[in-house]
């Protein structure tokens, strides 16, 4: 049954004043720039992560492993690379005063996937896999936690 005969009369979209639409994104740009306003304020500087033996930083134009304080969150971002197989291997620990309060499981980039860091409320961040069999040369990584449970 063709649509016009069921009844259906369609998706009427609302006219919206150009001043209208206007003032909404000049609000929303005024949002933004307070946001990034309270987040340079609040954040700290980024600091260079001391990476485990047989880690070391991927180099060129990669960040290497750093990390940093916003208020109540930790930020880490990264690309670093080992020298065998990373795997069930300690990668970094991260200092005092920036540990999560529990253990924590992101997700991170490896080649052939299914990675991530254990990093426990010790601040050790070591390597997992889902797969069996895979090494990795590099990491890539860009997460966040809370200090507080």
């Amino acid at each position: 049954m063709p649509i016009a005969n069921s009844g259906f009369t369609g998706y009427q979209p609302q006219t919206v004043a150009p001043s209208s639409r206007r003032a909404d994104f000049d609000l929303l740009r005024r949002i933004r720039q307070l946001e990034d306003d309270q987040t340079t304020s609040t954040a700290g500087a980024w600091s260079t992560l001391t990476l485990a033996s047989g880690w070391t930083p991927f180099g060129g134009l990669y960040s290497p492993g750093q990390y940093r304080q916003v208020g109540d969150m930790v930020q880490c971002r990264g690309t670093i690379k080992h020298a065998g197989n990373g795997f069930d291997t300690i990668v970094f620990t991260l200092p005092t005063g920036v540990r999560p309060a529990v253990s924590i499981q992101p997700l991170v980039r490896a080649p052939g996937g299914g990675a991530f860091f254990n990093l426990d409320f010790t601040g050790v961040a070591t390597l997992k896999t889902d797969s069996t069999g895979t090494t990795t040369p590099s990491v890539s990584f860009d997460f966040q936690f809370s200090l507080t449970p």
